[in-house]
């Protein structure tokens, strides 16, 4: 009669990968699970070095998002003539998500404000991002900050972050515009049409209509000046 031994096993698998080192970006959740094929075998899981889940029964798990960097797996079974398995995973770092946007977007003066709002997201708000507007620091910002103005001029917006450990740095910077009106004007004569010389004077009148009254007009007669700071 001849007996065959089974050869016990130990299998690591990376984010569902077996046996394989692995690459993710920071923000996806590393999960780590060691089997082992000895019936009744425990395992336990290392992660550079330091024990992270211990002996559990058939198999371990540990999942969790960890920070940017190289990693070191490694799998232990408490089985003798067992070896350990090591695999790595390399975590690359993430690109913040930058954000600006305008309210109401490109319009022609008419004294109401534009409001420009730069944000930044990242994974528990972790990394801060400088917002200025032509080249004017507003502030710094976590999430999100805003700026307004009513003023006719092109706005450059940027808002920009250095990154972290687990972010790379980032710029994003857009344009708006508020577009000079043009004032209203009315030019009104009595008699209204042309006429032939009877003696009887022309009389002229002019208004401007502007927001809150902010430029003046002035009334010509063949060059020359007749009235001057006409509001309306």
């Amino acid at each position: 009669v001849s007996f065959s031994s089974v050869q016990s096993t130990l299998t690591l698998y990376l984010n569902g990968v077996k046996d394989a080192n692995a690459t993710i970006t920071y923000g996806t959740e590393s999960n780590f699970t060691a089997t082992t094929s000895t019936s009744g075998g425990y395992v336990r899981l290392f992660v550079n070095n330091t024990l992270v889940s211990g002996y559990t029964l058939n198999s371990v798990s540990y999942l969790k998002i960890l920070p940017a960097g190289l990693y070191k797996i490694t799998a232990q079974s408490n089985s003798s003539g067992v070896a350990n398995v090591t695999y790595y995973e390399r975590i690359n770092k993430a690109t913040p998500t930058l954000t600006i946007t305008s309210a109401p977007g490109n319009f022609t003066y008419n004294g109401t404000k534009m409001t420009i709002t730069g944000g930044i997201s990242t994974l528990n708000n972790q990394l801060s991002a400088t917002f200025s507007i032509n080249s004017n620091t507003i502030g710094t910002t976590t999430t999100s900050l805003s700026y307004s103005n009513a003023t006719a001029n092109t706005y450059e917006a940027t808002i920009s972050t250095s990154g972290n450990q687990n972010y790379t740095s980032a710029t994003l910077t857009k344009y708006f515009k508020i577009a000079k009106a043009t004032p209203a004007l009315t030019l009104t004569t009595n008699p209204s049409a042309n006429y032939v010389y009877d003696g009887a004077p022309l009389n002229a009148s002019v208004s401007i209509s502007t927001v809150n009254n902010q430029l003046t007009a002035s009334l010509y007669d063949n060059g020359a000046l007749e009235l001057s700071n006409i509001l309306s």
